[in-house]
């Protein structure tokens, strides 16, 4: 079972190209995500989506769009008003994936006013804390893949393994990308030598030891049952 799920802002050529914008318009108005990479929450309504901009008329009101590769149809975003210098800043919501079952994507970000693109860039968005898929039925020491998104790059990751309010194992999944803070590691849903009837709990941060202080951390279950065939 999946679990809860709890960029880079350099304009190119192809990207203005494929939003529409032309040249002339781009050399008007510019807009970028001062952001290396997006990390979004559960929430569509938490303002994760920093967005600047500057020559845009002043006092007009500015749409906001994002596409994707694979669906080019630009998805209204937020509207935001420049001001007297003909800039803009404005926090928005995550952009909304192409499916519930994605966790990291590349989307452009497509400036508009009076219906009419003017500036376009992109950026990466990718899901904060980890998931991992479970076969209905199978064992608790079946091969899955871990994967945890938006942690701080460079530093490791580690997932806490606690069981009746103590930690049974550390596990090291590595160490994260940049920029988004990826890793992933293939490894027994349950990595212990021995398993009771339960439900184990996993704690994902960037701490070597466990503790129900450290921040960010991200949490899940997995319980271990019989089967009678």
């Amino acid at each position: 079972m999946p679990a809860p799920r709890r960029l880079l802002t350099a304009a190119s050529a192809v990207a203005i190209l494929t939003t529409g914008v032309t040249a002339a318009n781009a050399a008007a108005a510019t807009i970028a995500v001062p952001l290396s990479c997006v990390v979004a929450t559960d929430s569509f309504s938490d303002p994760v989506l920093p967005i600047v901009g500057s020559g845009f008329t002043p006092g007009s009101f500015v749409s906001l769009s994002t596409a994707t590769k694979s669906k080019p149809t630009p998805s209204f975003l937020t509207s935001v008003q420049a001001d007297g210098a003909g800039n803009i800043r404005t926090a928005a919501r995550r952009a909304q994936f192409n499916s519930s079952k994605t966790f990291d994507q590349s989307f452009s970000l497509i400036a508009s006013q009076s219906g009419t693109p003017v500036a376009a860039t992109t950026f990466r968005q990718v899901v904060g804390g980890f998931t991992y898929k479970l076969r209905s039925g199978g064992s608790p020491r079946q091969r899955i893949r871990y994967t945890a998104r938006g942690w701080a790059p460079g530093k490791s990751v580690y997932i806490h393994f606690r069981f009746k309010g103590r930690t049974k194992k550390t596990v090291k999944l590595g160490t994260a990308s940049s920029p988004c803070g990826v890793v992933s590691r293939r490894m027994r849903a349950l990595p212990l030598s021995s398993l009771r009837i339960g439900t184990y709990k996993l704690y994902v941060d960037q701490s070597s030891s466990y503790s129900r202080n450290t921040s960010p951390q991200a949490r899940e279950g997995i319980r271990v049952f019989t089967v009678f065939r």
